[in-house]
């Protein structure tokens, strides 16, 4: 016993002190920004991310690091991390507007129906919130249908009658939003050009016929991925294959993923 709880007060300490290390680094990546030393910033960021800080904070100032040094496409992959932990946040949402506004591709709204359905809550629900609140609706509908089926008095079985429609088409609407956005995140993730400038080959190698020019920021749809290629869409539908080092995943596991 006593052993185990020198173990227990070991690992407590060892939490402790990665904690406050990656403080005190977060700390020296804020002095570095402020100061203007934004490649430190970034490189203090990273590390500090690397070491499996998954903070939409976090997400943020570096995405903002990233910003202030030009580069959008490494800039709004980050913006749009953190979008996936704190959707709600204004200012992210302003930042992410003003790199889509200012990057060299201009991109309206996607054009696949799963894709446009999934847009519909990004910015307002994280995935987890969405499909919990999904299973409560869908838990308070059974709840009432159990209550319909055994109350006997007419006057309230129209009641919740009316109440099984209301919270049964919700709970629809939302268990088609909830299933759009679990399917196109897991089979249609969305990545950002990181490269300054990047060629959208016919096929996966650079003997391909080029189709046309991506440049940093502009955002796509990974739909496979084959030798070091990415074949992606793009909002308005154009396919092509473009080079794995050139783009990031916005989902950190699927970013390295389709790296090895």
């Amino acid at each position: 016993m006593a052993r185990l709880i020198g173990l227990i007060m070991i690992l407590g300490l060892s939490i402790g002190v990665i904690a406050q290390d990656d403080g005190q680094t977060i700390a020296a990546a804020e002095r570095a920004y402020i100061l203007g030393d934004y490649e430190q910033a970034i490189a203090l960021y990273e590390q500090v991310i690397a070491q499996g800080a998954t903070d939409g904070v976090l997400y943020y100032n570096l995405g903002s690091a990233y910003y202030m040094a030009e580069d959008y496409g490494r800039a709004l992959v980050n913006y749009l991390r953190a979008q996936m932990v704190m959707p709600r946040d204004g200012d992210l949402q302003q930042a992410i507007a003003r790199i889509r506004s200012e990057r060299l591709d201009l991109q309206g709204d996607d054009s696949e129906l799963l894709e446009g359905l999934a847009a519909i809550t990004l910015s307002s629900t994280t995935q987890d919130e969405l499909e919990g609140g999904t299973f409560a609706l869908w838990t308070l509908w059974f709840m009432l249908l159990t209550v319909f089926i055994i109350y006997r008095q007419q006057a309230w079985r129209n009641v919740l009658l009316t109440g099984l429609g209301i919270v049964g088409v919700i709970a629809a609407i939302g268990l088609v939003l909830t299933t759009s956005r679990w399917y196109v995140e897991t089979y249609t993730p969305q990545a950002v050009v990181t490269a300054k400038e990047s060629s959208v080959m016919s096929g996966p190698d650079v003997d391909y016929l080029e189709h046309f020019v991506l440049h940093s920021g502009a955002e796509v749809r990974i739909h496979d991925v084959e030798d070091g290629w990415a074949l992606v869409r793009l909002p308005d539908g154009r396919r092509g294959w473009i080079q794995v080092a050139d783009i990031a995943a916005v989902s950190p596991e699927i970013d390295q993923a389709i790296r090895q």
